[in-house]
């Protein structure tokens, strides 16, 4: 029999709605002789300026699943609400632990606050707490070695389902509330991916046997996209899929195309396609590293220079709510604002082109549409979102400027309208001639919120200005050395 160190030990779920290649149950298994799932429904979670019933959605959805799967392998899921550390005292009055285990994660300001309170908790009621990596990202790290690391981890044995998880009997609570008790409720109309392990499984599966041989040519659009991209994020940011299971079994799936290209005229264009896809998922833990790396980013931008540049004051509310819901007058935008607003989703080049047009052209701060984006993302995750809305607004000072024009989008990302027509009924029968021309007037559909040119000219001239006076500083060079891809040698050039 193997000794195990732990009669009792917890295992705290949070964004591991999973038991295949899951870290923490691994270890909670290995450590203790007997182990208790548990998921915590935190009022300060429920309440954030950044949580939506779209992510408390997913975390039912999650929960079920999995609450399944434990009674199959004789186990059972607590599903407990309150403040962690007042769950964790009841708990451990009626089931005395010895160890908690919980995977690393990546949050914001108040996500750290409430693991220096369970650091203190365990420290006085003499409780090791394990925290696994589920993610190839490495508090503390020495950047030269992040990448050898990052590769080390990816290829490690992935985590086996166990067959039996040795539970102890209780009476604690083991009933999911729905939304409604939870005082939530989805928007009219919502339509979201169904987030579970089967789901998420099976997402990469079609993917990797199916739509990604399209998706290098199919990513940027945002009606292709939704097709031929992966669909795995929401999988990813609320863990009913590990990444190390998408890489390895992506690596495999181009291993398969690379020995059939000899026989396979499509080869070429599918393995494109999976480089690609690999590339995008080494970037998600590369963007997860600068929130851990450096946390103040959530409040300001990475350099300093940054900080204060000129912002839309009279008209700000009004700007701000025109964008949020859909009413800024520019199709695309609006197009794609209320796509997130139902779905939860829309792809990358569309998410960057809202947070360009709200940050250059409409002038907003980049923290004031924060919460609005992260809310409606089903697949929020703070690390990427707080690198990203500083990427495309200009801010961070390393990577180059990017103001999307929404005109040039619609042309080259959704020609025919269909993308527009269905989520801006408004605009059926209108051309793509005479939206070029700027002819909305004969619908009823608003007339443009501000003019796109000189605002995105204002705002070039000023970043501009910014990156000339400073790239040769000292500011920039810590940021450069302390957050750029290692595989740029050079500090990004202005103009």
């Amino acid at each position: 029999m193997t000794y195990k160190k732990y009669h009792l030990g917890l295992w705290w779920i949070k964004r591991d709605l999973r038991l295949f290649d899951s870290p923490a149950l691994h270890e909670a298994l290995n450590q203790a002789e007997q182990v208790l799932p548990l998921f915590v429904l935190e009022p300060d979670w429920l309440r954030a300026e950044d949580t939506s019933s779209f992510h408390v959605h997913a975390v039912l959805q999650g929960l079920e699943a999995l609450r399944l799967e434990l009674q199959e392998r004789g186990s059972t899921l607590v599903v407990m609400r309150g403040r962690i550390t007042d769950v964790l005292m009841r708990l451990y009055g009626q089931h005395p632990f010895d160890v908690l285990i919980s995977h690393q994660e990546t949050g914001v300001d108040r996500t750290e606050a409430r693991n220096r309170e369970v650091t203190n908790w365990c420290r006085n009621w003499g409780v090791e707490w394990l925290q696994p990596m589920q993610t190839a990202v490495f508090a503390n790290s020495d950047r030269s070695q992040r990448e050898s690391r990052w590769r080390q981890w990816m290829a490690k044995p992935l985590l086996q389902v166990p067959d039996k998880i040795p539970t102890p009997a209780t009476q604690l609570e083991q009933d999911l509330p729905t939304l409604s008790e939870l005082g939530l409720w989805l928007p009219a109309g919502a339509q979201l991916q169904t987030v579970s392990e089967q789901m998420g499984r099976r997402s990469l599966s079609t993917f990797l046997e199916t739509r990604s041989q399209a998706y290098a040519e199919s990513i940027d659009a945002p009606s292709t996209a939704a097709e031929h991209g992966s669909r795995l994020s929401v999988h990813l940011a609320w863990g009913t899929i590990s990444p190390r299971v998408v890489w390895q079994l992506s690596t495999r799936r181009l291993q398969t195309i690379q020995q059939a290209a000899s026989e396979d005229l499509s080869a070429p264009k599918w393995q494109k396609s999976i480089e690609a896809f690999r590339s995008r998922l080494h970037w998600r833990d590369h963007f997860m590293q600068r929130l851990a790396s450096e946390p103040e980013m959530e409040f300001r931008a990475m350099h300093p220079a940054y900080r204060y540049l000129p912002l839309e004051q009279r008209f700000a509310h009004r700007y701000l709510q025109a964008w949020s819901t859909g009413q800024t007058g520019y199709p695309l935008v609006d197009a794609a604002m209320r796509c997130l607003n139902t779905t939860g989703f829309v792809n990358f080049q569309m998410r960057a082109m809202l947070v360009s047009f709200a940050c250059h052209v409409l002038h907003l701060d980049w923290r004031s549409i924060h919460p609005h984006l992260a809310r409606v993302f089903r697949d929020y995750e703070p690390g990427i979102h707080f690198s990203q809305l500083q990427m495309q607004a200009g801010v961070s000072g390393i990577n180059a400027l990017r103001v999307y024009s929404p005109l040039r989008q619609l042309i080259t990302q959704d020609p025919e309208l269909r993308f527009v027509h269905s989520w801006v009924p408004e605009l059926q029968g209108a051309t793509l001639a005479g939206l070029t021309l700027g002819r909305c007037e004969d619908y009823d559909y608003p007339a443009p919120i501000v003019d796109f040119g000189p605002r995105a000219r204002q705002t070039l001239e000023q970043i501009y200005a910014i990156k000339r006076a400073q790239q040769r500083s000292s500011a920039t060079l810590e940021v450069v050395g302390k957050h750029a891809d290692r595989r740029i040698k050079r500090i990004p050039e202005a103009g």
